[in-house]
Order: structure tokens, then sequence, then C-alpha cells
């Protein structure tokens, strides 16, 4: 499970923190997560992804470009 999922159920008000339940990601959800964590990193590709969006952005709005 990821760090950042988690949730600190000190921080919550006492009403919430009662009825909180921590979920866990499935399996698929795992792999997508990893998958994106290796992607972020080719830092080759992330450049090329910002110039393209750049050129793109003139044409087209971010949200179509990001599909």
């Amino acid at each position: 499970m990821c760090l950042w999922y988690s949730v600190d159920k000190s921080q919550l008000d006492d009403d919430v923190s009662s009825s909180f339940v921590q979920m866990h990601a499935d399996a698929d959800t795992e792999r997508f997560l990893d998958d994106s964590i290796e992607e972020s990193d080719k830092l080759l590709v992330q450049v090329w992804k910002s110039l393209v969006s750049s050129v793109l952005n003139v044409f087209m709005t971010r949200t179509s470009i990001n599909g």
C-alpha cells in the first residue's frame, strides 16, 4: 500500500474518526500506480510530452491534449 493513501486518524475529529474506514488498493490499482511512477521517472519522455503539449496547446485545450 502506498503511504500517501494512509490517513492519520488522530488528525480527524472524533465523529469522523469513528466512522472512517481505511480502504486498500487492489492489485490492478497497485499495478497502475507502479506503472505511473515508472513512467514519471523517465526524464526524456516527460520532456518530450511537455514540448509536444506546449505546441499542441496553441491549437487545443489542455484537457483535449491530455485525453
